[in-house]
């Protein structure tokens, strides 16, 4: 439960973006791609322009064991164009769930 709290937190973070605009500001944010590494259990987005700080583009550390479950399953890398939370968290936490992996072959 740990693990799949920790995913949800990541995949939000994906969805917005800090900006210097009338002040500090956190925005919402539809990310055109999201990447995830299962073999160094990072999920990043592409850089978003206008994006400030040391966290743009944000990295989250997904939890070794749902990685380890997504490299049995065969995925290494996983890229998503368009996504949205459900998506991705079906992805991750319920491989293989009637959805359709795009993976790298490599």
């Amino acid at each position: 439960d740990a693990d799949r709290a920790m995913v949800r937190s990541a995949v939000r973070a994906m969805f917005q973006v800090d900006v210097v605009a009338d002040g500090f500001q956190t925005r919402p944010l539809r990310p055109a791609h999201l990447h995830l590494d299962a073999e160094s259990c990072l999920l990043t987005r592409d850089r978003v322009p206008g994006g400030v700080g040391p966290g743009e583009p944000p990295r989250w550390i997904v939890p070794p064991p749902l990685c380890r479950r997504l490299l049995r399953a065969g995925v290494r890398r996983l890229s998503l164009e368009g996504a949205d939370h459900r998506e991705l968290l079906a992805r991750v936490l319920e491989p293989g769930g009637g959805l359709t992996w795009t993976s790298s072959p490599s």
